[in-house]
């Protein structure tokens, strides 16, 4: 069986899971420093979140002819931390867990919408101040308003369908998908997100393509009028990886 190392932490219920197949688990972490001496070489397989990052050369110091690591898990969607094509070429499978967390992340996703909207961070604050800002912080329903999501996998299927619940008017830019969704308007154009829409939300992963993609430009052309009339100002709540903004 496997002797698997897990890098960021993983649940008692997995490892007794694992560890009832017959496989070693190792739960610790690794610096870059022994990562790339070779310190997972005694492994054949390693489970990673998004902490640890396995480049090119940790990926080489750690595989070889006849040892080292024959599978990456990356618990979570983004592989971004990991050179794929590296690990693919020393003959590394690379495996992601898409489905894991998207309940989670639609629903913080919706949460985070409804405190920018309500201004709800910002009340707490004053409030901890001895201030009471009830007319100044005075927030808006999202119910009316459009809602743009860019990427269109699992979570923002799921973002979707709440808003929608909320009486929000969705749409949606992927290039990946070709599919129509019923209540859905799909959009070629990432520009048309931003000039339609006073409430965004990012669920892409992170590439050359997408680094950097939403701006300031692109956040300029947001409207700040809700498509109800009312002057709600823009939300844009990105519960994906930091360079995409």
């Amino acid at each position: 069986m496997a002797r698997i190392a897990v890098t960021d932490g993983m649940s008692d219920e997995a490892v007794q899971m694992l560890e009832k197949q017959g496989h070693e688990v190792v739960l610790r972490h690794f610096s870059e420093g022994e990562i790339s001496s070779g310190s997972l070489l005694e492994f054949d397989a390693v489970v990673i979140r998004s902490a640890t990052k396995l480049p090119a050369d940790q990926i080489i110091a750690s595989a070889s002819s006849d040892g080292g690591i024959r599978f990456i898990g990356r618990a979570g969607v983004g592989v971004d931390n990991i050179d794929v094509e590296v690990a693919t070429k020393q003959g590394i499978v690379v495996c992601n867990t898409p489905g894991a967390s998207t309940r989670s992340v639609v629903e913080i996703t919706i949460g985070h919408l409804i405190a920018s909207t309500r201004h709800i961070a910002t009340a707490d604050r004053s409030l901890r101040n001895g201030n009471w800002a009830k007319k100044e912080l005075r927030g808006t329903e999202i119910g009316g308003k459009r809602l743009g999501l860019i990427g269109f996998g699992r979570i923002a299927r799921g973002v979707a369908e709440v808003g929608r619940s909320f009486g929000m008017d969705i749409h949606a830019y992927d290039p990946f998908v070709e599919d129509m969704f019923e209540g859905v308007t799909m959009h070629d154009d990432v520009d048309d997100i931003f000039s339609l829409c006073t409430h965004v939300s990012i669920h892409c992963n992170l590439t050359e393509e997408t680094r950097n993609l939403v701006n300031i430009e692109r956040i300029s052309k947001m409207p700040g009028i809700g498509a109800d009339g009312i002057d709600c100002g823009n939300h844009i709540v990105s519960c994906a990886r930091g360079g995409i903004v």
